[in-house]
């Protein structure tokens, strides 16, 4: 929780991870990710 705060408020909105981290990460979702994306936002994706 605490890592996806800090970049909450450094500015990045979306953090998706492929491993289930719901507590630090969204879980990846293609549309989403896509949908942030092409709203010129930043998405870090992670996996394992």
């Amino acid at each position: 929780m605490a890592l996806q705060a800090g970049l909450e408020k450094a500015g990045v909105p979306r953090l998706q991870s492929a491993i289930k981290w719901e507590q630090i990460a969204e879980p990846y979702i293609h549309r989403k990710g896509a949908y942030a994306m092409r709203k010129r936002k930043e998405v870090i994706f992670g996996a394992g």
